[in-house]
């Protein structure tokens, strides 16, 4: 009865697919999502012992279902300028080592073999993701990325605690 109870609810089903399908989202696991997508679809239309995909049902989701692919595109304009911010910062934290170690080529014929700018060609199986799954994007963008640079930012500032410490303890020894 309790198995029932918590494995036969809408929302449990819901839930697991967003936590799921965010884990697929941030691996770039298209063919999982999809699978799990079914998967879930598949186990909600046999809970409701029902039709999931009937002409009633369409017509109730039908504004839902037009008002999704616009907010998806939208989402996937933000996802394309955090991309490209991403990219910037990997090119110039790069920049500062290079030109920190080499002074031979310059740096504009050094980073054009080696970091050629990101085009929508490249990443179409990413905006589409995007597009498609955004709310799980979302999910990830707001959970997952800001968890990693919440304890990046620990990381770094305990990684200079640390390098402090090591300095003052290992001061004699040089």
């Amino acid at each position: 009865m309790l198995f029932f109870a918590l494995f036969g609810s809408g929302w449990f089903w819901l839930f697991l697919w967003v936590m799921l399908g965010t884990v697929c989202v941030a691996f770039d696991s298209d063919w999982l999502l999809l699978i799990l997508s079914a998967g879930v679809l598949t186990v909600v239309k046999w809970l409701a012992k029902s039709d999931v995909v009937s002409t009633q049902s369409l017509l109730t989701i039908l504004p839902w279902l037009l008002a999704y692919v616009p907010a998806g595109i939208l989402w996937s304009f933000f996802k394309w300028y955090w991309l490209l911010i991403a990219y910037k910062e990997k090119v110039l934290a790069e920049k500062v080592q290079y030109e920190k170690k080499v002074k031979a080529l310059p740096w504009a014929d050094y980073k054009i073999d080696r970091y050629p700018p990101p085009t929508a060609k490249e990443n179409k199986a990413k905006i589409c993701r995007w597009i498609a799954y955004w709310p799980l994007s979302l999910v990830n963008s707001i959970c997952y990325d800001f968890v990693k640079n919440f304890f990046n930012m620990i990381y770094e500032w305990l990684g200079s605690s640390y390098d402090r410490i090591t300095k003052r303890v290992l001061r004699g020894i040089e």
